[in-house]
Order: structure tokens, then sequence, then C-alpha cells
């Protein structure tokens, strides 16, 4: 820390150069340093990765800034060269016209202040001229870019520096080539699922309405033993169904026909009885239940042909012809 430094060189490398009062014609080298000087009168500052902080104003004197950045409290005259890589130039208050010279300036280079609101910046020949709308607010009178700078467009921003807003002009760089297209990302969770639909009309039947359930039969004719209702009766009507009214009428017709004649009966009677007779002693009287090792039925329920109670012998058939001719039915019998 010194109050003034007056002529002559000094160099300030990797730490803090204050000088409270005026730098008058003194010549400063800043490295990865901060420079805080009071006021600056003539003399020169070269900084390379630094920060050159001027308390009061700037009356003359030439800075030249390597990567680095210079805050003024205000500019009067001075002349600010912009060298390698990007560098900033922060004057806390300006007027409306500057003589303060900005030169050399390139891509992304940059000049702010904090008292005039701005929202765009052009540079015209020598002159920068900065505008709120339609209206211009301030210019900057002796300006210029270096040879290499990429574009002649500033572009208008805003920062907040030490908790104060700065309006910034920054020297656009034209857009670099498009990069390669990233990949895609990641397919995205499940929506919910949407509302399940209204059900639809019910369909018309196709063909004919379904018939009508027919009635029910009558009942089968003959007794039902006890021990088993399952127990079928064996009797013409059951074995024959509507066969057997047909087939008497038959040789009753026949019967008739052959008139007195008795031994034509007779063997007619003799025939029957015989047919009969054997489809009685057959299974078809098992229907009820089953054979016993000693050949007898077992719950055989009341099981009879033709509905005759069965003699004391077994279950023989009756086979009388005088009986059989009487089942003959008359000739028309329905």
């Amino acid at each position: 820390m010194v109050s003034n430094l007056v002529g002559g060189n000094t160099s300030v490398s990797n730490s803090t150069l204050d000088v409270t009062g005026q730098a008058t014609g003194a010549n400063i080298t800043a490295t990865n340093a901060t420079v805080d000087i009071g006021q600056m009168t003539g003399g020169s500052v070269t900084a390379t990765n630094s920060l050159i902080d001027i308390n009061g104003p700037v009356t003359g004197g030439t800075f030249t800034l390597n990567s680095s950045t210079l805050m003024m409290e205000n500019a009067v005259g001075g002349t600010v060269n912009y060298g390698t890589g990007v560098s900033n130039v922060d004057i806390a208050d300006i007027s409306t016209t500057n003589s303060t010279q900005l030169l050399g300036i390139n891509g992304n280079d940059s000049i702010a202040e904090s008292n005039i609101a701005f929202n765009s910046a052009t540079l015209s020949g020598t002159t920068l001229t900065l505008k709120e709308g339609a209206t211009t607010v301030a210019t900057f009178t002796d300006v210029t870019l270096s040879p290499s700078a990429p574009s002649t467009t500033f572009i208008a921003s805003t920062e907040n520096i030490g908790g104060t807003t700065y309006y910034v002009a920054t020297l656009d760089p034209p857009g670099g080539a498009t990069g390669a297209t990233g990949s895609a990302g990641g397919t995205g969770s499940n929506g919910a699922s949407g509302n399940t639909g209204s059900q639809g009309g019910t369909g018309t039947s196709c063909g004919d309405p379904p018939g009508a359930t027919g009635s029910s039969g009558d009942n089968g004719w003959g007794n039902v033993g006890s021990n088993n209702p399952s127990t079928v009766p064996v009797t013409m009507q059951n074995v024959f169904g509507e066969l057997d009214a047909a087939f008497l009428q038959g040789l009753g017709n026949l019967a008739n026909q052959l008139g007195s004649n008795a031994n034509v009966t007779a063997l007619l009677g003799s025939l029957i009885g015989t047919a009969l007779g054997e489809m009685a002693n057959s299974d078809l009287l098992n229907v009820g239940g089953v054979p016993t090792s000693n050949n007898n039925n077992v719950n055989q329920g009341s099981v009879t042909p033709f509905d005759e109670p069965q003699g004391s012998g077994g279950a023989g058939a009756n086979t009388d012809p005088d009986r059989l001719k009487n089942l003959l039915l008359p000739p028309g019998h329905h």
C-alpha cells in the first residue's frame, strides 16, 4: 500500500497493489494481480489476467487489457486498448457523449455502464450509439474494432456487479457450425389411462325367434317298486308304445276275416302267446334290477309282463290262447 505513485515502473504479480492517493505518470504492470488506484492522471497500466479498479476520475493515461477487467468510477479521458483474450470495461458513470477511446475491441469484449439504461448498441464508423428503444441515450465517439473482429454487431444485456445493475454492450461473435445432434432422450413415463368408454347397445338376434318349449308328456303306466325308484314296469304300452294298438288291431282284423275257423284261431293264439311269452321271459323284465348269482332278480319292484300278477311258480308269462284272443282289438278301434 502506498499513498501516491509518481513516475517510474512498478510491477506486481500474484498480489495486490493499493495506491490510496493518485498515480501520476507511473507505469504499472500487473499479472494475476489486483491494482486499486484512488485517481489516475497520465501514466499506463498493462494488465494480464488481472483486475484494475480506479476509484476516482481518470483524466488521462493508457490501459492495455489482456483477459482482464478495468473498473472506473468515471472517465473524462484516457485510452483503453483491448489486447488478447476477452476483456471488460465497466464504468460506473458516463456522460451522454464520451470521448474515452475504446480501441481494438474483439469478439466477446464488452463496454458497460450503470447510470444510463439502454437496450441496443450500434457501431457506425467509430461511433458506438446506445439506444433505449428508438431514443439515443449516449455515445462513445472513438471506438474501433480489432482487425480480427468476427463481426460489427453488438448485443445489449444487463449484468449485476457488486449489487448494481450494469447495462452491457458486447461484440457478438458469429455462431459456430452446428454441432452434431445429441442422442435421443429416454422414453417418458406412461400417461394416465383414459376413461373407460360407454357400453355399446345390445345387438339384434339373428334368425327366427326360438320355438316355445313343448308340454310335458303323460306319466308312464305301471307301478314302481318301493325299493328302487328307477324301476320301469314292462308292459305292452312301455315296450311297443303307440305300436301296440295298431298291432292288436291288425290281428283283430285278421281274426275276423278268418271267421269261425277254430283251427286258424287256435294257431294264431299259440303263435302270439309263444312270441309274447319269450319276450316276457327275456331280459326285458330285468329293467328294474340286476341278476344275482342264483339267477333271481334283485329290486325288481312290481315289474310283471303285461301288468298281470305272477303265480307263485316264478316269472313266467300267462300265454293262455283264449286270453290272448280276447286282447285282440275289434276293427275300427283307435
